[in-house]
């Protein structure tokens, strides 16, 4: 499965394609071979839509994508897509939406989105605006926000 990472302004970005359709976009340490790491054209594709992303200039992403878990995580996965850009919704509200009180199936759901920023998790926030939960860390989804809001959450209480 071709590989790459890319640096970012929020820091690495690696991405992964498999059958056409990218699988994977994460930011933790991750070592790629040089038999994994191949930029084809749908992983040069998916960091122009990442820099338009943070250049301000993009804020729905139009890339083949494959979700991947439980049919819970992915109707979680569909209403995060949802969201639009500059706009937040609780674990809460997601779990109303799916008429579960398991907000912390939701919040793991999150936790295991394997497509982080096309499948915007960092927009799903606690109660009353608290930024809880974020794979690449709460720095991390503070400044996905604060870009897309124009808003400080790194001074958020957390």
């Amino acid at each position: 499965m071709p590989k790459y990472l890319y640096e970012f302004p929020i820091g690495k970005i690696w991405t992964e394609e498999k059958n056409g359709k990218i699988i994977s976009l994460g930011c933790e340490e991750h070592q790629l071979t040089e038999e994994e790491t191949k930029e084809t054209p749908l992983i040069k594709e998916t960091k122009k839509q990442l820099d338009e992303y943070f250049a301000e200039k993009r804020k729905v992403f139009d890339l083949p994508i494959e979700l991947r878990g439980t049919e819970f995580q992915k109707s979680v996965w569909k209403i995060m897509q949802g969201i639009p850009y500059g706009k937040t919704m609780t674990y809460g509200e997601i779990g109303q939406r799916l008429n579960t009180k398991g907000y912390q199936a939701v919040g793991m759901a999150c936790k295991n989105n394997h497509l982080m920023i096309v499948v915007p998790c960092h927009r799903v926030i606690g109660q009353k605006g608290k930024l809880t939960g974020f794979f690449g860390g709460l720095d991390m989804k503070a400044r996905l926000l604060d870009l897309e809001n124009n808003h400080d959450y790194s001074k958020e209480k957390r």
